[in-house]
């Protein structure tokens, strides 16, 4: 299945392919850098509005990510009858929560774990293209085979400690898998497991339109799927729109509360 999903790549990418044994981490990176269009393409792109939907216990979601890059984003998901807004502006990472009661919503800087979750939907290229502006270090951890397919697993750690592990094919250097270890402020633990497909040309660079991620952290510290497969969410990108006008005052907290 996952061969199915890059015969795209095939199409329209060459990148020389070298057996992992042997090969630097910078090495790697290049390559992956390489198959998603190549630097000078990744760096033209300046903002980026992705639309996409997903249904989660037959309720249809759908979402609005606007991205100034390098370090702007605001996401927008609408459920029936409410809409969530979160944000982060370069300094503040930033919500606006719909009660459930039906009250106002309420506005409010996010704590530490969620504010990490809205800084890491401004890497729409992924961690492994530019590693050095958040301070991460990289290794790699050899191969695995990944649904009959082989990956190469780099492993991230930024500042703080957090590990990061991201799964590559070994043919194309595209990003097939993502984990992360969350952590609550009662220290409890679970790993969340990102997998990218469809991976489509968008402005000559190749960016995955399905996304579905598992586990994650619920209330009380809870993980959700506990690594199953099969519980998570799946998102389908229907429409990505590259270097369009974005107002900074998107990106910037409320005053009051409101929409």
């Amino acid at each position: 299945m996952l061969h199915q999903k890059l015969t795209l790549l095939a199409a329209c990418l060459i990148v020389i392919c070298a057996p992992v044994a042997g090969q630097t981490v910078d090495e790697i990176l290049a390559k992956h850098v390489a198959s998603l269009g190549g630097r000078e393409k990744i760096d033209a792109i300046k903002t980026l509005k992705v639309t996409g939907h997903t249904s989660r216990r037959g309720m249809e979601i759908t979402t609005e990510r606007w991205l100034k890059l390098p370090g702007k984003v605001r996401l927008e998901t609408k459920l029936p009858g409410r809409k969530m807004v979160q944000a982060y502006d370069g300094e503040i990472a930033w919500g606006i929560m719909p009660s459930r009661g039906g009250g106002e919503a309420q506005v409010r800087v996010l704590e530490a774990r969620r504010a990490q979750m809205v800084l890491s939907q401004v890497e729409i290229f992924g961690p492994l293209v530019n590693p050095k502006n958040r301070g991460l270090q990289i290794k790699s951890m050899g191969k695995q085979d990944f649904e009959g397919t082989e990956v190469v697993v780099m492993q991230l750690t930024d500042p703080e400690g957090r590990v990061t592990n991201c799964f590559l094919d070994t043919e194309y250097y595209v990003e097939l898998k993502r984990e992360i270890v969350q952590t609550d402020g009662e220290g409890n633990e679970n790993k969340v497991t990102t997998f990218f497909s469809d991976y489509k040309e968008v402005a000559g660079v190749m960016l995955p339109h399905a996304i579905k991620t598992e586990g994650g952290l619920g209330r009380g510290g809870r993980g959700g799927s506990g690594g199953r497969r099969g519980r998570g969410a799946e998102m389908v990108i229907d429409k990505i729109e590259v270097n369009v006008a974005i107002d900074d005052a998107i990106f910037k907290k409320p005053e009051t509360n409101g929409k």
